[in-house]
Order: structure tokens, then sequence, then C-alpha cells
């Protein structure tokens, strides 16, 4: 599909899109403990979930030299962090912590070293297995940390893609389960792969978080093994012998996690300009189930986390997949009922999909959102009553599901259009109880291109869109 057309069709969907009510419902924020040593000097940076509904996150000199490295967890329904270990101590070799992803319950940080005589830190990982401290794994440069790591991604079977600002690369490695070679990178020649912007000469554009879609094996040849980065740009003041690189986020593709060595990058662009990312360091981004890419923007002209669908190397921003903001200076978008970020630098999704938690770099806080359509179908749904999740999976070769919401039962209508406007399939027509339902959809038969998914049932109407 050409960028013209895809941009077409971006604009023909927009106004239903623009419509559609955003699936998260801000519910609350989580604070750190009022006093103590550990918590004074507390920078929130990259975030993830493990199998049991938990958040982990990292406080990190990475943006702030005076911020303390810590390990953090948020129980699901908790209103306090409590800390794992503090990564300031002599005692460990830390001089700051880069990122953070899960194997099941298992929590894998990144890390370099603190410097040593002959030169710089080295990478270095650490595993903490169920969560916690006791019994923690230590990983170094004999296993392929040798470059500084940052962000960190954990794929479905195990393996763990991080992102290297040397020379704006990322290498694979090894946490499946029983392997021989666990912890370990795995080796390839070249022994990195570098983004196709290149190095700036002076390492202040670098790649900062990685994201895989964790409903993917990445271990067996599909197109679906791709991943997106996200850079920072080279800032304004910055030497005159550096390259001025400008910040992006790019897809990763052409590649399998024991065969990483294949993978190639492309920059991703966005319809209303998003992906332009500025040098602010932080720009971090994770994906759902269904393929939708989230963003952070931490800086101030931003203050937000939005939802993206992707096709190819284009991407146009999804209203229904946005986190209410209530300090976004965005025109027309700032909503009473939303989050007050000050600089939202993260965002994980639990693996059930049912909470999702905005990290806050400069509020000290995790904001808590749930998931309108499957926690409201749970408790009896919301007074609207009527949601509609994205399709999953979303892009589509084949057969996806579709999953709605009813407060009440009476009649509905699921339908699927075209970027024209027309209809091409009717999936439900006619009584429909209420609760949670589900319902697969064959898209084999479509032409590729963009299309809308629409809801219309109790005298009102949602949708979601479909590539």
């Amino acid at each position: 599909m050409t960028r013209r057309y895809l941009l077409l069709a971006a604009a023909l969907l927009a106004p239903g899109l623009a419509s559609a009510q955003s699936q998260w419902r801000y519910v609350r924020a989580a604070s750190f403990p009022l006093a103590g040593a550990d918590t004074v000097q507390v920078r929130p940076y990259l975030a993830t979930t493990t199998a049991d509904g938990s958040l982990y996150l990292i406080s990190s000199r990475a943006t702030d030299l005076s911020a303390r490295n810590s390990v953090w967890k948020l129980a699901q329904g908790a209103s306090t962090l409590t800390l794992v270990e503090d990564l300031f101590a002599d005692t460990v070799n830390v001089n700051s912590v880069r990122g953070i992803t899960a194997v099941g319950n298992d929590v894998i940080v990144s890390t370099n070293t603190k410097p040593i005589p002959s030169g710089p830190g080295v990478g270095g990982t650490y595993v903490y297995p169920g969560g916690s401290a006791v019994g923690r794994l230590s990983f170094g440069p004999s296993g392929g940390y040798g470059t500084f790591p940052y962000g960190i991604a954990a794929t479905r079977g195990g393996y763990v893609y991080s992102v290297l600002s040397f020379n704006t690369g990322f290498r694979a490695y090894d946490f499946t389960a029983g392997s021989t070679n666990y912890g370990k990178w795995i080796v390839q020649d070249p022994s990195f792969v570098g983004e196709k912007g290149g190095h700036d000469l002076c390492a202040l554009s670098q790649m900062r978080d990685i994201a895989v879609n964790p409903s993917v094996n990445y271990n067996t040849a599909s197109p679906d093994n791709i991943f997106y980065t996200s850079r920072n740009a080279t800032s304004a003041s910055a030497p005159l012998n550096c390259v001025r690189y400008a910040g992006t986020l790019s897809v990763w593709s052409g590649g399998i996690a024991s065969a990483w060595k294949t993978y190639t990058s492309e920059p991703v662009t966005s319809l209303d300009g998003a992906f332009s990312l500025t040098s602010y360091v932080t720009a971090g981004i994770t994906l759902d189930k269904s393929g939708t890419v989230y963003l952070a923007g931490p800086d101030s002209s931003r203050r937000y986390v939005k939802g993206y669908s992707v096709t190819g190397t284009f991407a146009f921003e999804d209203p229904t997949k946005r986190f209410p903001s209530k300090t976004t200076p965005l025109s027309g978008e700032a909503e009473a009922n939303g989050a007050p970020f000050r600089a939202p630098v993260d965002v994980a999704i639990s693996p059930d999909e049912r909470f999702a938690y905005v990290i806050d770099r400069d509020a000290r806080k995790v904001f808590v959102f749930a998931n309108r359509l499957l926690v409201s179908a749970e408790k009896g749904a919301e007074a609207s009553g009527l949601f509609l999740a994205a399709p999953g999976p979303n892009p589509v070769r084949g057969e996806t599901t579709l999953r709605f919401a009813l407060r009440e039962s009476g009649p509905a209508v699921l339908a699927v259009y075209d970027a024209l406007g027309r209809e091409v399939a009717r999936l439900v027509d006619g009584l429909s109880a209420a609760g949670e339902q589900s319902v697969s959809f064959d898209a084999s038969a479509l032409a590729p291109g963009l299309y809308l998914v629409r809801l219309d049932a109790n005298g009102a109407s949602t949708s979601q869109t479909l590539v």
C-alpha cells in the first residue's frame, strides 16, 4: 500500500475514531514511601509487569546523576510501592540502571558498572527470581554485556532484546528456561546490528527503549517478529562535531531471536508527527497484544501517553487507546478526569491487559489505568455500558478476534467498514446478551488497508481500527 493511500485512509477514518471513547480509564496514583534515604532521590524510569500482574520499575541515574539506583514493586491494587533492592550501595557494582523486563515472574534488570581505572564501566544484568532480591543472579561482560545497554524487552519465549548505546545497536540474549546459555548474549557476527540512523559521534542521540509484542513467538520465522525502538534527538546545544540526528521510532523486521543479526530497521512516521522525538532522554514505548504501539511523551509540550496503529512504516493515533491526560497542553486533548501527568516516561500493561501503569518521572508517581472493557464487564459495566476492544491480532493477515461488552441486553450491530465508509462485513445483527462476548472474523478476503470496526447498540456507538 502506498504512503499516499495510507494518509488518505487515515484521514477518512479519523472522524469516526475521534468520537470513540478511550478504553482506558484513570483510576488512581500510586506513590513511593514518604521518608527514607532510599526514596528521597527516586527518579522513576522504565517499567515492566510480571506474569502475576505485579508492576516493577527502576529508579535510575540515566536521566539524573543525583538519582538513586533502585528496583521497586507495585502489587496489583496497591497504592504504595515497596523497595525490592537498593542498587546504590557499595556492595553492588552499579553505576546506573538502564532497563527492566520480565520473563514470567522473574525480573531482569540491565545496568552498567561503575567506572574502572582503564576506562568507563561495562554492561551487566541482574535477575530477580520471582521478583525477589533473595537469590539474585548477576551476569557480567563474559555474557556479552560489554557495551552499555538501555531498554530491554522479553519475548514470550524468554529471549531478551536489548538496545545498546554503542553505535546505537541492539543484541539478543537467551533467558529461556533450562538453557545452558541462560543469561548470555546469543553470539552473532556482526556482534550488533545498528539502527539505520547511525551514531551521532557524541552519544547524545541514543536508542532508549524497545518494545516487543507479548503475543508473538519471536523464535519462529514469521512476518510478525517485528519490534520497535525509540531514539531521542541530538540536542541543539550539542558540540559542532556531533552529527544532528532527529529523534525517531524505528520498526525492526526480518529476523528471529536466535538469528537476530538479520534484523534491519526503518524509521516510522506518524500523521500527527509524534514520532519525531525530542532531545528529552526518555521516550518509553510498549506494545499490547493487538500490536498497538504506546508512546510516552514526557516533555512539557506533550505530557501524554498515546496508542498508535502501525502498518509498514506509517502510524496514526488511535484515540480509543489514548490514556486520558489532565495536563497535556495539546489543544482539545486535556480531560478533566485524566491523570495529572508531569513527565510520563514509560507505560507498562498487565499480561491480561486489564490494567496499565504510566510511570511519571517528575511527579514521582505511578498513574494506574483500568481497561474499561475488561474491568467493567467483570463488575457490571459503567453507566455508558458499551465497549469494544481492539482486534487481536492487529495488523491481521487471516483471522482476528473482536471482543465487546454491553451493560444491558438489546439489539446490536457489529460491522466492518472500509476507508470509504462502505460496509464490508456484518458480524452481529440482532439481539445481544449483556456482558462480554467475542466474535471471530476472517479478514483474509479483504484488500490490504485500513478498516473501521464499529459497534452500535443501546442508542450509542464506538469503534476500533483494523489494519
